[in-house]
């Protein structure tokens, strides 16, 4: 058995040798902080990017998807979307998002212009009072305001 004073020993030194680890731990911690939170940054980043592209995917339809991801030679899309399920990307986008992906493109636009482009598209289904319920259901993305007789969509500032 030990003595007593071996065990105080041994415990003084362990405790000394926490503190020097703690010391050079939070050193460490102080130079890599820089690119650890850099690499935070660019995983936001990169799942912002892959969810605005499917969801332009999904609002593009199957068919006018297929057509963009043919013409991407360097078949980016596709090797960032092969974890993405076929009938994930099948899926109508919510009519909100689609007003808001047309939004960003084309800018303050009439009620009217966001139906008869998503009509284009090929979502006869989407009524104006569809799209009205939506803005109004999402009314932190979207600006609504007159114009005349028209009303005016825009997508507010974050």
């Amino acid at each position: 058995m030990k003595s007593h004073q071996d065990v105080l020993t041994r415990l003084q030194q362990r405790l000394l040798h926490h503190s020097d680890r703690i010391g050079v731990i939070r050193e460490k911690l102080s130079e890599l902080a820089q690119a650890y939170w850099q690499y935070v940054d660019f995983e936001r980043e990169l799942e912002s990017h892959r969810e605005n592209l499917v969801n332009i995917l999904r609002l593009l339809g199957p068919k006018r998807a297929d057509t963009t991801t043919k013409a991407d030679r360097s078949s980016k899309i596709h090797t960032i979307t092969k974890d993405v399920s076929a009938s994930e990307l099948c899926r109508k986008l919510p009519i909100w998002k689609s007003a808001r992906e047309y939004l960003r493109e084309a800018g303050e636009s009439k009620v009217g212009d966001i139906q008869d482009f998503l009509a284009w598209l090929g979502r006869e289904d989407v009524t104006r009072q569809a799209i009205e319920s939506a803005l109004k259901l999402h009314s932190n993305t979207f600006a609504v305001s007159t114009k005349g007789h028209e009303r005016v969509v825009r997508l507010k500032k974050r």
